[in-house]
């Protein structure tokens, strides 16, 4: 488990509070998470410490928090305030989770530690898009004995109590992951993990639905508290134990907290069901009901940060006010989801459920979800799959590199299906869930005559597509390309050769009568110019610029930029390749680009660069090609339009230096001249101000603007409006 000294942790608030910003924090309270073990007596009052016999310096405590109610009203219970200095993996600021500070202090260090999850308590609560426009996914975990086999409950209705006539009560299946055991290489205890999906099917268009979440049946009972306490504690957290009479002592394996009550015995008591969250369901293009236009947020390398929680609160308020239907984060999740034997991204999906209760989510693969041992199990298992494929597995869709695993690794992290059991979910992503088998994204997406099908199964889970209003969208995984992490070998990998086959079979089959818009979504750009991450990293190899980098690896982009490139090129400016990317995006791009142009695909979205950059309408434009294409408008443009938006909150914004590419528009990067001092209002953030996410709305089948929102004030930084009144094939 990861911990730190109190010193520690309030260097790093001071030092998240020397670069604060004015943003939208959210204040994440968990009520159900049990104190940590480090605080046999519990944890202390956030907003009075003291009182709780804690000597920890309250002014620094209550900087963590964006709202002072906030912290009043969370109490004792454990939390993740808006402020709290998520990254550094050597301190509990939650790094790995929600946390407090022990009441009634220890004669030594820790006097702060990491809660703990309440067996079968519902936590990391999501809605995942599906490929039909009246059905989301309601995902979520809980911890305890294995539920395979029983049906988790989803009840839904308009009523905010969930006693109208119209509330419904939704089943669906469970698959259990097991952690990987290690925290930085130090062995740790496997845990198990009761995955849930629940698909809400039949939702009418742009409404607004309330929900709570169940593991199942005999979970689902109603908890009434009352005052019923034990060695003076109050019976408040299920599932807690009765604390001992003995300062210091290790607690009991005998009384338990169940609904209000201390009761003998070790087995879990029924948890209940989760508390009730509400969403604005999808729609279909053309539907009628609104305005008709399609709304949506697009990020990249977001983390488990103050500045990414920072826009958690933006996009929310976004929501609130009709701007964001549903968003797409583009990739490297929680930096890692599997640290600290996955408490990483148990914190990083409980940090993000404010956000993803309320608005639905389209998850892409990057490159960090495969560190830390994860080998991209944990993402693919968060994010969950279809229908188990009748007969066997397709050929070269399981292998390590691919998230997969063989059969004897995958013993180890994902058990057996029993003898005919079969998954009936539809979620936004395809996952891994038993031994050699794929679940298949799309599989047997849920549609009716009135809600056709848009797209074509991938039968795998790292690339797929759904349809949100007017906009068919494309996510890709580029790690199956040279030079990613892990590299996976020649340019003919058979993953490759797979997402390949099936892009061009899905755009195809794209009716864009329907969806006239066609994004793709990936973690690596195409076409970038950032120079932070440069030689010697493990995505670039020595050398200064892409063109040196690109001769060691063997890849296809050598030479020099053309004249016609060197005048698209400011004066004091030069372009030395996206060091960041390197050749991975040149190898990807030889991949992909043709078939974006043979389908007038209008926009490629990357994140991967911690930075902003718009980007002309481009084709063809490898260093020195002769038949290179950089547009000058957006009206009606003859390639895609690429944008790098991948500062969702990394604390950390990439720099671009002199560094412009010939199809460059405008950037914004850590060192963008002047532009820090002036929008931060004094200085900027602890990530630069940089760090944003885009807005994406289609008007109409003609008209799409994106505008680029800063995390540090809420404000538009950059706008532009693509006029495209002919869908068609880019020659």
């Amino acid at each position: 488990m990861v911990r730190g000294t109190i010193a520690a942790l309030v260097g790093a608030v001071l030092a998240v509070l020397a670069g604060h910003s004015a943003g939208e924090t959210v204040d994440v309270v968990q009520p159900h998470h049990l104190p940590p073990a480090e605080c046999p007596h519990g944890c202390a009052v956030w907003s009075d410490l003291a009182s709780s016999g804690s000597d920890v310096n309250q002014t620094a405590v209550d900087e963590l928090w964006r709202s002072k109610a906030a912290q009043a009203a969370a109490g004792s219970k454990c939390a993740q305030p808006g402020r709290s200095p998520f990254s550094d993996g050597n301190t509990v600021g939650g790094y790995a989770g929600a946390y407090c500070f022990c009441a009634v202090e220890l004669p030594t260090d820790p006097r702060v530690g990491y809660c703990l999850s309440a067996p079968d308590t519902p936590e990391q609560i999501n809605l995942q898009v599906s490929p039909a426009p009246d059905t989301l996914i309601a995902a979520f975990v809980t911890f305890g004995p294995s539920t395979q086999g029983v049906s988790p409950i989803a009840q839904v209705g308009t009523d905010a109590e969930l006693k109208g006539p119209d509330t419904v009560e939704y089943t669906g299946v469970t698959h259990q992951y097991l952690s990987p055991s290690s925290d930085n290489g130090v062995p740790q205890p496997v845990r198990p993990y009761n995955m849930h999906f629940v698909p809400i099917t039949g939702l009418k268009e742009k409404t607004t639905y309330y929900y709570r979440v169940a593991s199942g049946p005999q979970n689902a009972s109603s908890n009434v508290p009352n005052a019923t306490v034990c060695h003076g504690w109050t019976c408040t957290v299920q599932n807690q134990f009765c604390p001992p009479g003995t300062p210091g002592a290790t607690p009991p394996s005998g009384d338990r907290c169940c609904s209000g009550a201390w009761v003998p015995g070790d087995a879990p008591c029924s948890v209940g069901w989760s508390d009730i969250f509400h969403f604005r369901s999808l729609y279909a293009a053309g539907s009628g009901v609104g305005d008709g236009q399609t709304r949506v947020a697009i990020f990249g390398d977001m983390g488990m940060m103050s500045d990414g929680n920072t826009m958690h609160g933006n996009i929310l308020r976004d929501a609130e006010v009709g701007l964001v239907d549903a968003f797409v984060h583009m990739g490297d999740h929680a930096y890692q989801m599997s640290s600290a034997d996955d408490r990483r991204g148990d914190g990083y999906m409980n940090n993000y459920q404010p956000l993803a209760t309320q608005v639905p989510w389209i998850p892409v693969i990057g490159n960090h979800e495969y560190y830390d041992n994860a080998y991209f199990h944990r993402y693919l298992n968060q994010t969950f799959g279809v229908q188990l494929p009748e007969g066997p597995v397709p050929a070269g869709f399981c292998g390590h590199d691919n998230g997969c695993a063989d059969a004897d690794e995958l013993s180890g992290r994902h058990p057996t299906l029993a003898p005919g059991e079969k998954i009936t979910a539809d979620s936004a992503l395809g996952t891994l869930l038993a031994r050699t088998r794929v679940v298949a994204h799309s599989a047997h997406p849920h549609t009716t005559a009135s809600v056709p099908a848009n797209g074509v199964p991938s039968n795998t889970s790292r690339w797929y597509s759904v349809n949100v209003g007017l906009i068919h969208m494309v996510a890709l995984d580029i790690m199956v390309y040279p030079g990613s992490t892990p590299d996976p070998g020649p340019a003919d990998h058979p993953y490759a050769v797979a997402q390949r086959a099936w892009l061009e079979e899905d755009l195809s089959a794209v009716d864009r009568a329907a969806t006239p818009w066609v994004l793709a979504f990936a973690h690596h750009p195409l076409y970038c110019s950032s120079t932070t991450m440069g030689k010697g990293t493990s995505e670039a190899p020595e050398g200064d610029s892409i063109l040196a980098s690109d001769a060691a690896w063997g890849g296809p982009e050598q030479g020099e930029l053309t004249q016609e490139q060197r005048d698209r090129i400011p004066q004091g400016k030069g372009y030395a390749g996206c060091l960041g990317t390197g050749v991975v995006g040149v190898n990807a791009r030889k991949d992909l680009e043709p078939l974006l142009l043979q389908h007038g695909v209008d926009m490629f979205l990357a994140g991967h660069e911690h930075d902003y950059e718009s980007i002309w309408p481009v084709k063809d434009c490898a260093i020195g090609s002769p038949n290179c294409y950089i547009g000058t408008s957006f009206d009606t443009p003859k390639a895609p339009v690429h944008v790098v938006c991948g500062e969702g909150g990394t604390n950390g914004g990439d720099h671009f230096g002199s560094n412009w590419g010939p199809w460059t528009r405008k950037q914004l990067g850590q060192d963008t001249p002047g532009e820090c001092t002036t929008l931060s209002s004094g200085g900027p953030t602890q990530g630069g101000c940089s760090a944003g996410y885009g807005r994406i709305t289609a008007h109409n089948s003609s008209h799409l603007t994106y505008e680029y929102v800063l995390n540090v004030n809420g404000s538009v930084w950059d706008s532009f409006t693509i006029h495209q009144p002919h869908h068609s094939p880019f020659a």
